[in-house]
């Protein structure tokens, strides 16, 4: 494999395998996931670089069993939450902590295929130059 092949190459195959974890992770828990309620237990606020507030809450629920689990969000949104606030979640009983939203992810749903399609395409084409440029390589020094 040649340098200037190596890199593109070792770029477009980090994007294809984010691009598809991007793409099954939230859906793979919105379809098998199994569906509970959540009680928010805390809020974390922050203000945005666009001077945005932003939340980020703590749940505690039960996925399978009677104990309870608390899971912060993974994300932050611009949905603001209030202590004692009960929300509809999927989560994984095999790992409790792995937990999701659903009026949160019902966008997120749509988005982690188009994210991670778009993803993948990049590093497909990154793929396809590092071959040309491995091609052209091996073109120049056999001549």
């Amino acid at each position: 494999m040649y340098t200037k092949a190596f890199i593109p190459l070792l770029v477009g195959l980090i994007f294809a395998g984010v691009g598809i974890y991007i793409c099954w992770t939230p859906t793979e828990l919105m379809l098998n996931g199994l569906s509970s309620t959540a009680r928010v237990i805390e809020v974390e606020e922050s203000i945005d670089s666009d001077g945005d507030t932003m939340y980020k809450p703590k749940f505690q629920y039960q996925c399978g069993s009677e104990e309870l689990h608390e899971t912060w969000s993974n994300v932050k949104s611009n949905t603001s939450y209030s202590i004692d606030e009960i929300v509809n979640i999927k989560c994984d009983p095999q790992n409790p902590e792995k937990m999701t939203v659903m009026e949160l992810s019902t966008f997120v749903l749509f988005l982690s295929p188009v994210m991670g399609i778009a993803t993948s395409i990049s590093g497909i084409i990154l793929l396809k130059k590092a071959i040309k440029i491995s091609a052209k390589k091996k073109r120049l020094k056999e001549t």
